[in-house]
């Protein structure tokens, strides 16, 4: 795929979207991640991790992402003022993409996370909450790839209903 114009992720814009990263780790450093919005504030093992898997640079260490050339950005869930908000990081993301680019959606939800961070209780896809899946919407009505995280919450999503009623 590196061979392939635009394989390894050049002319790219990737948005990772955690809550947070080691943006100094060996394979990162020299990849010059911005983070656009939001507090770096925990899980800095498992971003550091997903984001190398795509976007780790070819510097004789480590690994290597499978677009190294991507220009990558990252977004915290937990906003600026310390607030923990899925759908706002994600608006911030989309409104920062365009058509073409990536959003990597590293986020699950509990149902009833609030301000001051995720609920207690089983996992679920981010997009049982509506204004995280209207942002999710917006992004691909851009013509942004929207990746995210699939099976890790061990739910059986069939028989999920929403405040609605709607399965």
């Amino acid at each position: 795929a590196w061979e392939l114009e635009g394989g390894d992720g050049k002319g790219i814009d990737l948005i990772d979207i955690e809550q947070g990263w080691t943006l100094n780790h060996q394979d990162l450093k020299d990849a010059n991640i911005q983070r656009l919005s939001g507090r770096n504030h925990g899980h800095f093992g498992h971003g550091t991790a997903v984001l190398g898997i795509i976007a780790a640079v070819d510097n004789k260490r480590g690994g290597v992402g499978i677009a190294p050339r991507s220009n990558g950005k990252v977004v915290s869930q937990y906003r600026p003022t310390g607030d923990f908000n899925t759908a706002d990081a994600i608006v911030c993301a989309v409104s920062a993409l365009k058509n073409g680019d990536v959003l990597l959606l590293e986020a699950q939800t509990r149902i009833g996370s609030s301000s001051s961070g995720p609920a207690t209780g089983p996992f679920y896809p981010v997009e049982v909450e509506r204004a995280a899946f209207d942002a999710i919407r917006l992004g691909t009505a851009k013509g942004i790839t929207v990746v995210e995280a699939a099976g890790t919450g061990a739910q059986d999503l069939g028989s999920y209903t929403d405040v609605a009623g709607h399965h």
